[in-house]
């Protein structure tokens, strides 16, 4: 490690000490609006009339009722839960930054310069969650006894639902753990400073 990354580091780690309960009330919003958006969509499925309320098989779908689906779904998404968690962080951030003294908001500012005129790519690894969730759908369809039924014979909510409780239980079974040493971690490297 370098000087820049190691001072980029311990500077991360000043500020979470001194501004936890900011990062506190992001986490909590965004873990509120993962949440909703769940509801949301279910609420969604079981009142729209395209899919019947969600009692349509997948085989009672035309293209056009595809994407008038999804089409309603992105919009209340967006109107539920996208534009009040903008707004929350706005709030959450516009407060945070109006009480930040001076010589933190000049730091932050030079760091930023700093970090624009150095671009970096990421990317890969992503696709292994997604892998991770579908092996588990796959578990799931399979404890239903619904891995070899026909599309046509299973309401389109089934396959929705199944989804999302694999991706809850990957929340659950890696999040959490993960969430646990995150958090004894970060305490950890907290009092080094």
């Amino acid at each position: 490690m370098n000087e820049k990354e190691i001072s980029d580091l311990t500077f991360l780690k000043i500020m979470i000490k001194k501004y936890w309960t900011i990062l506190l009330l992001l986490i909590i919003g965004i873990i509120i609006a993962i949440i909703g958006a769940m509801f949301t969509l279910y609420y969604v499925i079981y009142n729209l009339e395209i899919g019947n309320g969600g009692t349509a098989t997948l085989g009672e779908f035309s293209l056009g009722d595809l994407i008038l689906w999804c089409l309603w779904v992105i919009l209340w998404e967006v109107l539920v839960i996208l534009i009040p968690l903008i707004i929350y962080i706005c709030i959450i951030g516009g407060l945070w930054w109006r009480k930040l003294p001076q010589e933190d908001k000049d730091e932050i500012k030079s760091r930023k310069k700093r970090e624009e005129k150095q671009i970096e790519k990421y990317g890969g690894g992503a696709g292994a969650l997604g892998f991770f969730i579908f092996i588990v759908f796959l578990i799931i369809v399979h404890l239903d006894d619904n891995l070899f039924e026909p599309f046509n014979n299973i309401p389109y909510i089934y396959w929705i639902g199944a989804y999302l409780m694999a991706a809850l239980w990957i929340f659950v079974i890696i999040g959490i753990p993960i969430t646990i040493l995150g958090l004894c971690y970060l305490r950890k490297k907290l009092k080094d400073i």
